[in-house]
């Protein structure tokens, strides 16, 4: 499995906020070296990893982390947050007791996110076309990776990254696979008729409360998870 590695707050907005596009200042040719367009063409699997965390204190990677961070805030109290947005960042939030639409109210540290988060799939590449932005995370006049399927690992996986797609070693691969597989099993299975026509109602601070449409019972849904694709 390949995977690339972002700097913070960005892995954490792909796995937590709905963010759905990945920047990347790369020439098409740059890009094709890197083998951008085949992971697209193959609907790969690419496992999201967040870099080394910054040091705390005056330095020039922290003071970067500062700058990425408002940049963040900005769209997340813009209102234009997908509905696959809304959702992730509501179950994040109700994880950590917090109701603030901004990241002024979250410590910082909480959104620098080491290893693999989540894992996803290139559905396209956007250019830059007369303005035109296919999401509020896009930035102009660069490449812009649209990611779908975005499925949010329970826990960062430890992993050293890299510049540009990169392999996981074999057993982070394995291990990212498995959960993958496992989260993407959705929606959830009733435990008590195990139909699978069942539906997300109501996020608490230990998981989703889920309904099913059979049996009509309703149980707790905290596994893992998977944003879904917006609606």
């Amino acid at each position: 499995m390949k995977a690339i590695t972002l700097h913070h707050p960005w892995a954490w907005a792909i796995a937590h906020a709905g963010k759905n596009i990945e920047n990347r200042e790369w020439t098409r040719d740059y890009a094709q070296r890197a083998g951008l367009f085949d992971l697209v063409q193959g609907k790969e699997r690419i496992a999201i990893h967040g870099g080394s965390a910054p040091r705390e204190g005056d330095n020039a990677g922290y003071r970067d982390f500062l700058q990425q961070l408002a940049g963040l805030n900005q769209v997340l109290k813009s209102g234009k947050l997908t509905a696959r947005g809304k959702r992730a960042l509501k179950a994040w939030k109700a994880q950590h007791r917090l109701q603030h639409p901004g990241v002024e109210k979250i410590h910082r540290n909480a959104l620098i996110t080491p290893g693999i988060v989540a894992v996803v799939t290139i559905e396209r590449v956007e250019e830059d076309r007369r303005g035109f932005m296919p999401s509020v995370w896009a930035m102009p006049g660069q490449l812009n990776l649209v990611l779908t399927d975005v499925v949010t690992l329970p826990e960062p996986i430890a992993c050293t990254g890299a510049q540009g797609f990169w392999e996981l070693p074999a057993d982070v691969a394995t291990q990212v696979t498995r959960l993958d597989q496992e989260i993407r099993d959705f929606p959830p299975k009733c435990p008590h008729c195990q139909s699978r026509n069942t539906v997300l109602d109501e996020i608490f601070l230990s998981g989703w409360e889920c309904v099913c449409s059979d049996c009509h019972k309703t149980f707790l849904w905290h596994d893992h998870f998977h944003a879904g694709d917006d609606e």
